[in-house]
């Protein structure tokens, strides 16, 4: 790659990187359960990423923090991007 994209990658946090792939487990795991009922993967994975970054902030705003996988909040990011896909499936946002 050339060293424009090498520098573009090299600014990217670690963290957002990790929170992009762990939304994605979140959204293949709930797709897995729902099944062909609800949104698309896609939408799923957006609705996971969203309910992943309010985690994150509640995360880091408690004081309580037991399960840390680098400055992700595991419990605090699953709590939330789980909400999020419940709640929009549900409401069929």
């Amino acid at each position: 790659m050339g060293p424009l994209v090498d520098s573009l990658l090299a600014s990217i946090p670690p963290l957002w990187v990790l929170m992009g792939v762990v939304a994605g487990l979140h959204a293949a795991a709930y797709k897995t359960i729902v099944g062909r009922r609800g949104h698309s993967l896609r939408r799923c994975y957006l609705f996971a990423l969203a309910g992943l970054l309010a985690g994150q902030v509640a995360g880091q705003h408690l004081l309580w923090t037991p399960l840390l996988l680098g400055e992700l909040h595991l419990l605090g990011t699953t709590a939330g991007a789980w909400a999020a896909l419940i709640f929009a499936n549900h409401r069929r946002v």
